[in-house]
């Protein structure tokens, strides 16, 4: 009986945990850093992507200063030399250290841009929903 159930099991429950595919936000970002960054390199990471790149990448990760005057500070202290923000984050949904993430972009003799990289999050989001998409930026602190 229990042979003659299974297939409807399955059929109506097709997610069994074991076969499952991970499926992780930010994955293009975390290949990129797995790819480009060294593992002992340190990330200044936006709050929203901190966690997801801890769990991608080997490296050290902090979160982002919502104050401009004090990024160089942590900079200096953590041995960061990398910064880490998303256009979701920054002016789509939650405005997350927008004075930070302006600082950097208008000091590009601080920080340079070496990557912009586009994220689809279809598998989190239907069509019609803003989050579906982002545009994660890493720049490298010029020391």
């Amino acid at each position: 009986m229990l042979l003659l159930l299974i297939p409807f099991w399955y059929y109506n429950n097709p997610h069994i945990a074991l076969f499952n595919k991970k499926v992780v936000s930010a994955q293009n970002a975390g290949d990129f850093i797995s790819k480009n960054i060294p593992a002992e390199a340190g990330i200044m990471a936006q709050p929203g992507y901190g966690v997801k790149l801890i769990y991608l990448t080997g490296n050290r990760i902090i979160g982002l200063s919502p104050q401009p005057e004090k990024l160089y500070d942590m900079i200096s202290y953590y041995n960061i030399s990398y910064t880490v923000f998303g256009r979701y984050y920054t002016s789509d949904a939650y405005y997350v250290s927008t004075k930070s993430i302006e600082f950097i972009k208008n000091n590009p003799n601080k920080f340079e841009l070496i990557a912009a990289i586009s994220e689809d999050y279809g598998d989190f989001y239907s069509e019609e929903d803003p989050a579906r998409t982002d545009e994660v930026y890493i720049y490298k602190v010029i020391k």
